[in-house]
């Protein structure tokens, strides 16, 4: 009984690997991103290029495992997710309004340590945030906001 059952795990991992994940692609949109309509410290643009893009950018580094099921589901639905909520990629795109909304989110997220994801530093060692890192991008949004506004 116990060979039945893991043979039929073992054929439906094989199986669910010709299901496609419906992973987005990448489709940057050359003088919209962040990087090019704001000034972005360095260490700051870092901090977002190692702990944000996978998410909210266009330039999404899919890991190997991101092509193996089920995991492609997941991060196929977290890169979509957070495209929805944040693409720094069309930056340009977004309304005024709407980017200092953005900006004072993106402070509170990772100042209440909610941004990145748990799951990601862990697998993404480069992602962790220090409290240093923390308050370089919380600071940055105050500043970047005043900026806007300016």
């Amino acid at each position: 009984m116990k060979k039945k059952i893991l043979y039929a795990l073992l054929g439906t991992l094989i199986v669910i690997q010709f299901v496609p994940s419906g992973r987005p692609d990448n489709k940057p949109v050359s003088g919209s991103d962040i990087h090019e309509q704001m000034n972005v410290p360095g260490d700051v643009s870092t901090i977002l290029t190692n702990a944000c893009y996978d998410c909210h950018s266009q330039k999404v580094n899919y890991p190997w495992y991101a092509s193996v099921a089920p995991v492609s589901f997941l991060v196929s639905s977290d890169v979509r997710e957070g495209r929805e909520n944040l693409d720094f990629s069309l930056w340009e795109k977004i309304p005024l309004k709407k980017k200092l909304k953005v900006l004072t989110e993106i402070g509170e997220e990772v100042e209440e340590g909610d941004m990145p994801l748990p799951v990601y530093p862990f697998l993404h060692p480069e992602a962790k945030l220090s409290q240093e890192d923390r308050e370089l991008i919380l600071n940055w949004t105050k500043q970047a906001s005043e900026e806007l506004l300016d």
